[in-house]
């Protein structure tokens, strides 16, 4: 039972984030939707405006702009019980030549910021005695 459960989820404008928010709202959740593309996010909320859910512009490499997210989401809800976190991001090319920096942006955003929105969520879980964290990564293999 997932009505008295608050999610938020990064990433979730569209594709497998907005979907598995929709899933969670259809079964009472409330769901925070954290998303780096402002246009995406407000045209994904019109469709959903009638549940119980927030959007919240942030991008998730910045440290600053996650806690802030986070601590709306607190706010709004009293508590987050559910963070996945499914924030991507693609650039393909070979490894030969892939840009250094492109591969730094990658990092920051599937792997440093799962950990720092986990940091900032894990207090509330612990507090409530109850929580998951759901980590979703993916890469094409056309990268390789």
């Amino acid at each position: 039972m997932v009505s008295d459960k608050v999610v938020l989820i990064t990433g979730a404008a569209s594709g497998i984030g907005y979907e598995i928010g929709v899933d969670f709202l259809r079964e009472g959740a409330k769901v925070a939707f954290i998303d780096i593309n402002e246009n995406r996010l407000n045209k994904a909320l019109e469709v959903i405006n009638d549940y119980d859910c927030i959007g919240l512009q942030c991008d998730v490499s910045k440290e600053d702009e996650l806690k802030i997210a986070i601590d709306k989401t607190i706010e709004q809800y009293g508590k987050i019980d559910v963070l996945i976190n499914n924030a991507g991001l693609q650039h393909v090319a070979s490894v030969e030549d892939f840009p250094a920096d492109k591969f730094e942006e990658m990092i920051q955003v599937m792997l440093v910021a799962p950990f720092v929105a986990s940091k900032y969520v894990l207090p509330t879980m612990k507090k409530e005695g109850w929580g998951r964290i759901i980590n979703i990564s993916s890469i094409w293999e056309s990268c390789l």
